[in-house]
């Protein structure tokens, strides 16, 4: 038994009490009272900056590429402040994070050239581009680095975008292992 606690989450007091009104306020002491399940949780200083930097990526690329009014109920901006205010950053991280691949499935057929004009405009407005939301989060992307070939045009845009996108936050080692992939396809194109 004495050995079980490095199996245990560290808990202080104050959580503790807090953990232990949530379940008191339950109506069946089994399930947290709805008040304790609509309690924020706290994010680490990284999963904030990841907030606020998708945040800005969906709001501007649902303003300026899907052309949905800022003010609008539908804007996805807007849809996840109420996600926040009713569940809390952490949740609306997740929605965030599946709008950004929205957005990297929706771009995949884009030429290298309407990518890298769209990429500049995000650029000049400050916002993460998006070769670097798609290189981030993209599964297409990843199976290309992990397959180490590229299969046709379409991966091809994908992986040139990342390269051209000067803003893009890749290592040299990434750069020239995609440098190669895309050199391998244009010789066998």
């Amino acid at each position: 038994m004495a050995g079980l606690g490095r199996f245990l989450p560290v808990v202080t007091f104050g959580e503790f009490c807090s953990w232990t009104t949530c379940y008191a306020g339950s109506t069946d002491g089994v399930r947290p009272s709805v008040d304790c399940q609509k309690r924020k949780v706290m994010m680490t200083p990284e999963r904030e900056r990841e907030y606020d930097e998708l945040l800005g990526y969906v709001r501007f690329f649902a303003t300026a590429v899907w052309q949905i009014d800022p003010a609008s109920a539908i804007h996805p901006a807007n849809v996840i402040n109420g996600i926040v205010e009713q569940f809390g950053k952490s949740k609306a991280l997740v929605g965030l994070r599946q709008a950004a691949n929205d957005t990297v499935e929706e771009t995949g057929d884009w030429t290298a050239e309407a990518r890298a004009l769209v990429d500049e405009a995000f650029r000049a407005a400050g916002v993460v581009t998006v070769s670097e939301i798609t290189r981030r989060y993209s599964a297409s992307y990843k199976r290309i680095v992990k397959r180490g070939l590229i299969k046709n045009e379409t991966e091809y845009h994908v992986i040139n975008a990342i390269l051209v996108d000067q803003g893009s936050a890749i290592s040299g080692d990434e750069r020239t292992r995609l440098q190669t992939l895309t050199e391998a396809f244009e010789q066998r194109s």
